[in-house]
């Protein structure tokens, strides 16, 4: 029994000792210390339709803690702030609250009180509407929205408020496909519905938060459908034309799922070593398909143009300049050329940079046909030009 006794005596003090020893190596290495933080003060829960003065603009807060945790701080870390949801205009003493970051244990507050001076705003409490545009997506409907705060003061002159007819904030329905939660500005309208730029009339708070929630259900929607083609033809032979048969797909799911798909992908076609015209029976990738699960693909072919070295044709529509003595004093109607042309080998595309012209020196009696130009590009080969002339007319 004493036995016992002596064992159960001897690990309580060998836990004391540990304990100890745990606090005091703690200790050594990260000391407890303290630091004071110069804390900006904010004014909180003051209604709206009142401006508050704070006889101080910061705070000096005292803090303990570890050394490692007060060297990782910053006075941005503290919240200071005085709590106005009761105050009446005039001269009052308010307390300043200080939220303090984790582990670290609050000392000293100076000041604890301040000095606050409450007026009136010059102004109106106007209730928020919530201004509607657009229409819901199919499947979409509103189960609730709203505003908070549901009310704002907006402040101006006699002549600026008369302008207002109502505040509110603005829902595009088109872009509403799920719940949210989102703050918005608020803004003035007159009284033909228009929004009323800022100026003289100021609106407190600036931003309500709107609050969305929508029942959804599944919906349908025709989607077009895009031959995904991969490899490379034999050499001499050119894509004319690929066309799919049936050209649409009908998808269903939820709106928000199928706002993000705008076609359907057949499953890879591989077009190494075709010669002619072929056609593909192929299945549809997308997991939300509907109706169609395999369509016919066909590439149209032919051979290759002897100009197109490298395998492509290219056609780009080009704006043509007037240049020259007399380019403000003619006109034309149309003033686009569609050009087609190939790269020699060793260039890469560079229809980017084509710049088309007609040169006037002199004004025309009435009118004038003139040559299509083109700027010289290193590479770049010109193979046909549609218009080639145009006509200028005299400007009266």
């Amino acid at each position: 029994m004493k036995l016992t006794e002596n064992n159960r005596a001897l690990k309580l003090v060998a836990l004391a000792i540990a304990i100890v020893l745990w606090l005091y190596v703690g200790i050594e290495q990260d000391p407890i210390s303290q630091r004071t933080y110069n804390v900006p003060i904010t004014v909180e829960n003051l209604s709206a339709d009142k401006v508050a003065t704070v006889s101080k603009e910061r705070v000096n807060v005292k803090v303990m803690g570890r050394e490692t945790r007060l060297d990782g701080i910053t006075s941005e870390d503290f919240k200071a702030y005085v709590d106005l949801s009761d105050a009446k205009t005039g001269d009052s003493e308010a307390e300043v609250h200080v939220s303090l970051p984790n582990e670290v244990y609050f000392a000293k507050l100076d000041p604890s009180h301040v000095n606050v001076y409450v007026e009136q705003r010059e102004g109106e409490t106007m209730n928020v509407d919530i201004v509607r545009t657009g229409m819901l997506p199919d499947g979409i409907t509103i189960e609730d929205m709203s505003v908070e705060p549901q009310n704002v003061f907006v402040s101006g002159n006699e002549d600026a408020l008369a302008m207002v007819a109502k505040a509110g904030v603005a829902v595009e329905l088109d872009d509403v496909y799920s719940d949210s939660k989102k703050d918005v500005p608020v803004q003035l309208y007159d009284y033909e519905g228009n929004i009323i730029e800022p100026g003289e009339l100021k609106v407190y708070p600036e931003q309500v938060t709107l609050n969305i929630k929508v029942n959804e259900a599944d919906i349908q929607k025709s989607v077009p459908i895009q031959a995904e083609l991969v490899g490379s033809l034999s050499e001499g032979v050119q894509v004319d034309s690929v066309t799919v048969d049936p050209q649409t797909a009908l998808v269903e799911g939820l709106p928000k799922d199928l706002a993000k798909i705008t076609e359907i992908k057949t499953e890879p076609i591989d077009l190494s070593g075709i010669k002619e015209t072929t056609s593909f029976t192929v299945k549809l990738v997308g997991k939300q398909l509907r109706d169609v699960q395999k369509v016919t693909v066909t590439v149209n072919v032919s051979a290759q143009a002897e100009n197109d070295v490298d395998g492509k044709v290219y056609t780009k529509v080009v704006p043509i300049a007037i240049t020259g003595a007399a380019a403000d004093r003619v006109t034309a109607s149309d003033l686009l050329a569609e050009v087609t042309y190939h790269m020699q080998p060793g260039y890469a595309d560079a229809g980017d940079n084509l710049t088309a012209f007609v040169q006037v020196d002199e004004a025309p009696e009435s009118s004038i046909t003139v040559d299509v130009q083109f700027g010289v590009i290193e590479g770049l080969v010109i193979d046909s030009v549609t218009p080639s002339t145009i006509t200028l007319n005299l400007m009266n």
